[in-house]
């Protein structure tokens, strides 16, 4: 692919990632209006149909980028990365399909800037899909990025629902661990709570954290 074919993704995709980022700040708005309204109300309907407008506008959304995103722009190295960060689904999937033990470790690749691999920016971003084939192929369900969050750390400070109900279902994951600021995924959806007009997902992150329970000593970074 040429030089002015990568550059065009990359817009496309930049410009994918704005109208996504747009949509799901309206998203959350709607959540915490219709969170105020008794369930099933007509005022409480009401939000959720436009609420289903939004998240069907989303997928559309998506369904452009995994014909936008190009697997051959990438290294093997950072294919893995780049598809989660995008939520592109059959672009992982193709990559784990074809994985060798030398490439298989890219699992683990590390953005340079945040310390991120493909599992912890893909419970980022809230794409549990691609969460659950990182986990189903081995990756590393106790990686840490540079701020010491775990990928249950990181779906908490993005108020993923989603991506939070599926790791707490996973074997061997702490909900307790601690990042370098020593808060827990716990404290980091409490305080999300605080931090966001729109606090309905974060709400649901804690509630889900807080029916696990306390621990009896906490796991430090």
């Amino acid at each position: 692919m040429t030089g002015s074919n990568h550059q065009h993704t990359q817009v496309a995709l930049s410009r994918l990632d704005k109208s996504m980022a747009a949509l799901e700040r309206i998203r959350d708005r709607i959540l915490t209006k219709r969170d105020a309204y008794p369930q099933n109300s007509e005022k409480w309907q009401r939000q959720t149909m436009e609420l289903n407008a939004v998240l069907s506008k989303l997928q559309e959304f998506q369904a452009e980028k995994d014909v936008v995103f190009h697997p051959e722009l990438y290294s093997d190295e950072q294919l893995p990365y780049m598809a989660c960060f995008h939520g592109v689904v059959s672009a992982l999937e193709a990559f784990v399909s074809s994985m060798s033990p030398v490439t298989s470790d890219f699992l683990e690749y590390t953005d340079p800037k945040t310390g991120n691999t493909p599992l912890l920016v893909a419970c980022a971003q809230g794409h549990v899909e691609c969460a659950k084939i990182l986990i189903a192929v081995g990756a590393n369900v106790d990686a840490r990025n540079k701020a010491g969050s775990t990928a249950l750390h990181c779906a908490c400070e993005h108020g993923q629902m989603d991506v939070v109900a599926f790791l707490l279902d996973v074997p061997y994951m702490n909900p307790y661990t601690l990042d370098r600021r020593h808060h827990s995924p716990l404290q980091i959806a409490r305080m999300a709570c605080l931090d966001h007009d729109a606090w309905t997902r974060f709400k649901e992150c804690a509630r889900l954290l807080e029916e696990v329970g306390l621990p009896l000593v906490p796991s430090l970074p």
